[in-house]
């Protein structure tokens, strides 16, 4: 779970990302620093892109409400949008 944007760096956390390390204010999540770093703002849109696609994870049991089609879940699943698609897609073939 990521913490607020305005919860503290705690010092477990300080020690992986360094010393001044400080949360992005929108997600919460720590700012990478250093010589090969992204811009903060860069850093950001990841991490909102990267929260779309993790709403967007099927859950384990949870069926494709369009076709009733069991969607894969774990490491490597598609997004739902992505699996109903290729269910949609495979029906029609």
């Amino acid at each position: 779970m990521t913490p607020a944007p305005d919860e503290p760096i705690h010092v477990s956390e300080e020690r992986v990302y360094g010393a001044g390390a400080e949360r992005c204010e929108i997600t919460g999540r720590i700012f990478e620093n250093g010589s090969g770093a992204l811009p903060r703002e860069q850093q950001t849109a990841m991490f909102l892109r990267e929260a779309a696609v993790a709403r967007d994870m099927p859950s384990e049991g949870e069926r494709c409400p369009e076709t009733n089609i069991p969607f894969e879940v774990g490491s490597g699943a598609l997004t739902r949008a992505r699996q109903t698609a290729n269910f949609k897609a495979s029906l029609k073939a």
